[in-house]
């Protein structure tokens, strides 16, 4: 496949971050076309570390690694349709390794109608190879894998489960269950998946004989579009701005923008605060980072761009503690923030 090499990382315009954060940017990658979903892990065998995998508008699936002091990226794939979200995970329990999951449609753009494809990638020695996992009546818009379970959810108002057939790369479909709005967004949680909802429904979906059980764990009047978990509460980045944590109790909106988010991350980005962080970004082209102090949430501003962001994910990239906090979006550019007292090392 294609090796193409891209920009050096540099640092940010200290003008655009906010330097009281504690944290530092650096741009890894910078397209011409609309970057839409990020994902992080270990994808490459031949390289060590973690690499981010993005897609683009034009359904390129990009991997994007460290290069000595810069970065470079590999096309893992280039699928006929747009390509919108994208998860790392154990899609063929057979195979050693995580593999790359990605959903978007069969053909043409986002916006084009028609069918829906989700697809399976992994490197195997030089070459980066694929197979077929799903297509479906509409719009293929959320995806999670992870022990050999691959979740997805779309335009087709259903949530899917599907396995690898023991000693093949083809898919099977387990069990379907119908949704209440178009699956924007899949995460695995424990004993099954949570979907993000169109109408506003946060759905929980389980197996249980054979058949998917779906229950709403919570709802909104708007429409929730990306996810992110602790493994207890299930952070919601919704149309309406809000950024809100779902827990055993409740619900608490912890921020709100005036334009729809498109990131849910919480995680422990900051080595240099207890606890974890939220993280968001959206269609402002904002990027913000929330602190726990004194038992609340406090965001500061990390960066932002006259272009939106589509998603956010989180990694470990610089073997550093502390997690990093990946961005993407319309302006074609990968972000990647560092938090801490090594921030600026």
């Amino acid at each position: 496949m294609n090796h193409i090499l891209v920009c050096f990382a540099v640092l940010v315009p200290a003008y655009l971050v906010a330097a009281q954060s504690g944290h530092s940017a650096a741009i890894v990658l910078e397209v011409t076309d609309k970057l839409v979903g990020c994902a992080v892990g270990d994808v490459d065998p031949a390289h060590p570390g973690n690499e981010i995998v993005v897609t683009t508008g034009k359904g390129a699936v990009l991997v994007v690694r460290r290069d000595g002091s810069g970065w470079v990226h590999d096309v893992a794939y280039q699928a006929a349709g747009e390509m919108i979200q994208v998860a790392i995970g154990d899609a063929l329990p057979e195979r050693e390794g995580d593999e790359i999951v990605v959903v978007g449609m069969a053909k043409g753009s986002e916006d084009a109608g028609g069918h829906g494809a989700a697809r399976v990638i992994w490197r195997k020695a030089t070459e980066w190879q694929s197979a077929a996992v799903l297509e479906t009546e509409a719009l293929a818009h959320g995806v999670a894998a992870q022990n050999g379970d691959v979740w997805v959810a779309g335009y087709d108002r259903k949530v899917h489960l599907l396995r690898a057939r023991r000693g093949t790369t083809e898919f099977e479909r387990v069990a379907a269950a119908a949704l209440p709005g178009n699956g924007k967004c899949v995460l695995v949680v424990p004993g099954g998946a949570a979907v993000a909802c169109t109408d506003g429904s946060l759905v929980e979906a389980r197996l249980s004989d054979g058949n998917l059980v779906t229950r709403v764990l919570d709802h909104r009047e708007r429409g929730r579009a990306r996810l992110g978990t602790d493994g207890t509460s299930i952070l919601t980045a919704d149309d309406d701005g809000a950024l809100v944590l779902v827990g055993p109790t409740g619900a608490e909106v912890l921020y709100r923008e005036a334009l729809s988010l498109r990131g849910a991350v919480f995680a422990d980005l900051d080595p240099s605060t207890p606890g974890l962080e939220a993280a968001t970004t959206g269609y402002t082209g904002r990027v913000t980072i929330l602190r726990r102090r004194e038992g609340r949430f406090a965001p500061a501003l990390l960066f932002a761009d006259r272009a939106g962001f589509h998603h956010a994910a989180a990694g470990e990239l610089d073997g550093q503690p502390g997690l990093e906090l990946v961005v993407c979006g319309m302006a074609g550019r990968v972000l990647v923030f560092r938090f801490g007292p090594q921030a600026g090392t």
